[in-house]
């Protein structure tokens, strides 16, 4: 009884299948109705641009490794200014991982990123502390 448009699939480097149309068929078929679908990990490893253009992907998630050293080396600064312009080109989200001190987070607002995951905004709870919260 849930809107599928408030679910989104994550697929990350560990579930990617070997054969590339039959991703792009699943993840068609999910986004057909209504689903999200993310890819996890961008910028490393098998979560790389070829995946991101070839399948319909709604949101894509920076690795936190990027999103930690992106204050201290332009490399990884630029990759999110070039993540933060794919995604918009592409018409899809783009979350920062790994947020977790203030400095990261003004970082990925300054950069065009405006949603991110990590202990900054909360840490892992039990069951009923999250339905607490919810």
């Amino acid at each position: 009884g849930v809107d599928a448009q408030l679910i989104t699939f994550e697929m990350t480097e560990t579930a990617l299948p070997h054969d590339l149309s039959r991703l792009i068929e699943i993840l068609t078929r999910l986004r057909m109705k209504g689903f999200g679908v993310s890819i996890d990990d961008f910028g490393t490893g098998a979560a790389n641009f070829e995946l991101l253009r070839m399948c319909p992907f709604s949101e894509l998630k920076i690795d936190q490794t990027i999103v930690q050293s992106a204050a201290a080396e332009a490399a990884s600064h630029r990759f999110i200014e070039f993540c933060v312009a794919t995604a918009s080109e592409l018409g899809i989200e783009i979350v920062a991982e790994g947020v977790e001190t203030p400095e990261h987070r003004d970082l990925c607002l300054s950069l065009g990123v405006h949603l991110g995951q990590g202990f900054l905004f909360g840490r892992p709870s039990p069951k009923a502390e999250i339905e607490q919260i919810l």
